[in-house]
């Protein structure tokens, strides 16, 4: 566990905590990984622990975050065929076979 600190700038000021957050740790975790870390408590504001993820930054805030970095994943890239069956500017259609995992979600490991 690591023990994250910021003050938050005019930037973020009036910005969702969790968005900050996210921005703060951009490609470290999920915008999700951070509200659940909220909600476990794990979030102060000026010395009070935050519980909602929603929360408004204000400019001067100090946000202390202790952090446990998400586990990595094992999950290797499918060679399984997917057809496109329609693609233009704006929308594309595919046919994947059922059971392929195109979405990292909670209930895959």
């Amino acid at each position: 566990m690591a023990t994250i600190e910021l003050t938050i700038d005019p930037e973020y000021s009036g910005q969702r905590i969790d968005k900050v957050l996210a921005d703060y740790l951009k490609g470290q975790a999920s915008r999700s990984h951070i509200q659940k870390a909220i909600i476990e408590g794990r979030l102060q504001i000026n010395g009070v622990v935050v519980l909602n993820a929603r929360q408004q930054a204000n400019l001067g805030d100090v946000c202390i975050l202790e952090w446990v970095p998400p586990k990595p994943h094992s999950l290797q890239a499918s060679k399984a065929p997917i057809h496109i069956l329609f693609e233009d500017e704006d929308l594309l259609v595919l046919d994947k076979p059922e059971g392929q995992v195109v979405h990292l979600g909670n209930s895959i490991e």
